[in-house]
């Protein structure tokens, strides 16, 4: 059985992140009967189900982990003979301190993340680049339209994250200067869009569910990370763990790539549930939300840890000869990443 729980109780009043129990309906289907017969043959004289040992992995309330959920939901990873314990945080900070202190085994993060956590010297690695995005909210409380009208005013941030890093580039994009709008550090999420919605801040990134309940609520949505073409979002796992659980990550990518599969087979009436027992979504909000374009496991990009790296280098967050040359492992999606 797979485990889902949320590591920090979301604020009073924060309805949507709230986890709601429900049974797992058997649910039998070609993505199942196809992930039987690709696996037969790696099974075959390799190591039994009890010998594999548990996953725990790091998720934030996002979109980017969906197909996780989706595997883990309808059996995949029962399928693949091994355990994952997911645990959801609301803030980055939360994250990287629990994959620190040794609470898990990976997490899905992003690449400024990953690079500054190495360079104060966590052992860890990228495995794969996730599908995500984030959305750049605007209080309905003020007039932005643009983002030359956030001259002036408050826009949230979750310091050295992908947050930060998109927030500099909209400033950059719409030539403010860094002191020409202001930076307030608000890392936890769920805190972030209640000061959106009561207008103490003008503007912020969120992940996909707050940014679904966000423009439900009537706020707009500016742009987003895609649409910048910010691609930053990945999966790290502890060196530690990718030499003593190699099997079990590789077979974590195979039922993720599943996950993936089964969103593009099925409609979403079929799957529609998690984003409302999963994500708290309102149903009507769950029906229409806009989600990623979910591609297959993919090694990261160098150009996008790159731009990453320069970013961190420029605002003096890391030392200037770090280059990022073993950030990435390919040894489980063997790809042309070049530091």
């Amino acid at each position: 059985m797979n485990h889902y729980k949320t590591e920090k109780a979301a604020p009073h009043g924060v309805a949507f992140f709230k986890r709601k129990k429900s049974r797992v309906k058997p649910f039998f289907s070609i993505i199942l009967l196809l992930l039987l017969s690709a696996c037969a043959d790696k099974k075959e004289g390799h190591t039994l189900s009890s010998e594999l040992q548990p996953l725990t992995f790091g998720l934030m309330p996002s979109f980017d982990g969906l197909p996780h959920l989706i595997a883990a939901r309808y059996g995949v990873y029962d399928s693949l003979d091994i355990k994952v314990n997911f645990i959801t945080y609301a803030s980055a900070t939360d994250r990287d301190a629990a994959f620190l202190s040794g609470k898990l085994d990976g997490m899905l993060t992003d690449y400024p993340c990953a690079a500054l956590l190495q360079t104060k010297g966590a052992r860890l690695r990228l495995v794969m680049e996730n599908d995500g995005c984030l959305s750049l909210i605007t209080s309905k409380k003020y007039d932005v339209r643009n983002p030359e009208d956030l001259k002036g005013k408050n826009i949230a941030i979750s310091c050295n994250t992908l947050i930060e890093y998109a927030t500099d580039e909209v400033m950059k994009q719409a030539r403010l200067t860094p002191g020409e709008a202001n930076k307030p550090e608000i890392n936890n999420i769920f805190l972030r869009l209640m000061m959106l919605e009561n207008g103490q801040i003008t503007a912020s990134f969120l992940p996909g569910p707050a940014t679904a309940i966000a423009v439900n609520d009537g706020h707009t949505v500016l742009l987003n990370t895609i649409q910048m073409g910010i691609h930053s979002a990945g999966t790290a796992f502890t060196e530690e763990t990718i030499k003593e659980k190699n099997e079990e990550i590789r077979r974590f990518i195979t039922g993720y790539n599943l996950g993936v599969k089964y969103l593009q087979t099925y409609p979403r009436d079929k799957w529609g549930e998690i984003l409302t027992q999963e994500f708290g979504l309102p149903e009507t909000v769950a029906a229409q939300v806009d989600l990623p374009d979910y591609r297959p496991a993919m090694c990261p990009s160098s150009h996008d840890i790159k731009k990453a790296i320069a970013w961190l280098k420029n605002k003096g967050a890391i030392p200037g000869n770090y280059q990022g040359e073993n950030l990435v492992d390919t040894t489980f999606i063997p790809g042309q990443f070049k530091p």
